[in-house]
C-alpha cells in the first residue's frame, strides 16, 4: 500500500527515495506508536512524500495506517540514512539494485526518479517475493517499462520444496533518440 504525506509544517521535507523516516500517530490513549518507514518518492518541492509498506496483519502500526483518512494527522522526523542516488558509484558501469517485499518502494522511486533525470547506464532490479500474492507495483513497473525497458522477466523457483519464491526482474534502459524514432515508426 501507498502512504502519500505532506509537511505541514515549516520543517525541510526534501527527501529521497532511501531516506528513512521515523513515522508517529497517536493513539486511544495518547501515546505516540512509531515505527521507521524508508520513503519511496520525494517531492521537495510540494513538501510531499511516499512510502510504500506491506499491511501486516495484527501489526502495530501497518494496520492503523492503513485506516487513515486524509484528516488524520501523521507525526514523522528524521531523516535517517543516505537516500540511495548518494550511494551510487559515478564511475559504475551498470547499476543493480535488489529488494525484497516492500523494500521494492525505494528502489523503484530511485529509478523512476534517476531515469526522469536522465540516467544513461543501464538499471537492473531484482525484487523477491515470497509469494507471488505479495508482488506489488506491477502496473507501476510496467509503465516505467514502457518507457525506458528492454527486458522483463518473471522468474518462479522453489528454494524449499514448500514455498515458492518470486522475483521479478525489470532491466531498463535510456533510449536514444535515434532508438525512440525507430519504435514509433514501428507503430
Amino acid at each position: 500500500m501507498w502512504i502519500s504525506l505532506e509537511a505541514a509544517d515549516d520543517g525541510a521535507a526534501e527527501f529521497q527515495p532511501g531516506h528513512v523516516l521515523g513515522l508517529g500517530l497517536k493513539t486511544n490513549d495518547s501515546t505516540l506508536m512509531r515505527h521507521a518507514y524508508t520513503v519511496s518518492r520525494g517531492e521537495p518541492s510540494a513538501r510531499r512524500f511516499e512510502h510504500l509498506y506491506r499491511v501486516i496483519s495484527g501489526g502495530r502500526m501497518s494496520p492503523l495506517l492503513a485506516q487513515l483518512s486524509t484528516a488524520d494527522t501523521v507525526f514523522f522526523h528524521g531523516p535517517f540514512h543516505t537516500p540511495i542516488e548518494q550511494e551510487i558509484q559515478t564511475d559504475a558501469e551498470h547499476i543493480l539494485l535488489i529488494s525484497t517485499g516492500a523494500g521494492i518502494g525505494p528502489l523503484f522511486g530511485y529509478v523512476e526518479k534517476a531515469l526522469r533525470e536522465g540516467e544513461a547506464r543501464p538499471v537492473s532490479l531484482y525484487a523477491g517475493f515470497r509469494e507471488e500474492s505479495h508482488t506489488c507495483l506491477r502496473a507501476e513497473l510496467d509503465a516505467l517499462a514502457g518507457r525506458h525497458q528492454r527486458q522483463s522477466r518473471l522468474i518462479k523457483s522453489r528454494a524449499t520444496g514448500r514455498r515458492e519464491h518470486v522475483v521479478q526482474l525489470q532491466y531498463f534502459q535510456r533510449r536514444s533518440l535515434g532508438e525512440q524514432r525507430a519504435d514509433h515508426k514501428r507503430r
